[in-house]
């Protein structure tokens, strides 16, 4: 085991920690989704920002992980890089249900999906690492 990963399990011991850490997990793991979309794609946060009609500063905020974005928002910057966003539902019993983002109608409770993000290359872009190494999902 790593320093840094006998740190990680000791610290996340704690409860109030560990549910300190999985309250903010998802935002981190979509700022890692969107950094690597980025390098992958070659595009600044500006490019992105133009094709999902918002501002670089709204996009810096995201991949800071300071904000929590909407569904609304993570399917506009999704859409920049031409992928769309699969929400998995998972019963209590662990059967998996599956419900298209355009279905969602009220919130749901984070325990209770698991977001992947489907990627495929955009249009006209060669990406410069394996695109399945963009893939992430947010508990």
């Amino acid at each position: 085991m790593t320093d840094w990963k006998k740190l990680k399990a000791e610290l996340l011991a704690d409860t109030e920690t560990q549910a300190a850490y999985d309250a903010v997990r998802p935002r981190y793991q979509l700022a890692s989704l969107l950094i690597t979309l980025r390098r992958v794609t070659g595009l600044s946060q500006a490019a992105v920002a133009k094709r999902a009609g918002m501002t670089q500063p709204e996009i810096s905020r995201i991949e800071a992980a300071e904000v929590q974005p909407t569904w609304g928002t993570i399917q506009r910057l999704l859409s920049a890089f031409d992928a769309e966003v699969e929400v998995k539902v998972r019963a209590a019993d662990g059967e998996l249900a599956r419900v298209a983002l355009e279905q969602l109608r009220r919130p749901l409770v984070a325990d209770s999906l698991s977001v992947e993000p489907v990627l495929a290359p955009p249009a006209g872009v060669e990406p410069t690492t394996p695109w399945s190494e963009a893939r992430c999902s947010i508990h």
